[in-house]
């Protein structure tokens, strides 16, 4: 069972890169869970995940970067962060790609402003209803 998990991993890791390549320029995957304390260039995101799965969310910016915020497990709450220096100016979108299950849930393009402090991503069961608020 452990080699289907490293490959549906793999399978997910190469999804999000062929969905960065679609947009033109590099992808890179950066700053995995654990990434620096809050601070002026991070906006932090609360998740809720009422999805079946355990999901792991990333950050894409302009230019396909790309960054891991982190793992929310089903029903529950998690408050992770974008390292802001590391996504390129423009409109971010999140996805969370659930593990052992299919699809993905996209939040949409997310303008930040500078009075903006926060993000707040509702992952629903039917994934393609999953929508992000940015406060």
């Amino acid at each position: 069972m452990g080699s289907k998990t490293r490959t549906g991993r793999v399978a997910v890791a190469a999804a999000l890169v062929l969905l960065a390549s679609a947009c033109g320029g590099k992808s890179a995957l950066r700053n995995p869970p654990g990434s620096p304390a809050m601070g002026a260039n991070t906006i932090p995101v609360t998740i809720h995940n009422n999805s079946d799965f355990t999901v792991d969310v990333y950050a894409t910016g302009a230019g396909n970067s790309t960054q891991m915020i982190g793992t929310v497990s089903s029903g529950q709450v998690g408050t992770l962060q974008i390292d802001m220096s590391t996504i390129a100016t423009g409109p971010i979108q999140l996805i969370a790609v659930p593990l052992g299950g299919r699809g993905l849930a996209r939040s949409g393009p997310l303008v930040l402003t500078s009075g903006d402090s926060s993000i707040r991503f509702n992952i629903q069961p039917n994934l393609s209803a999953s929508v992000a608020t940015v406060h």
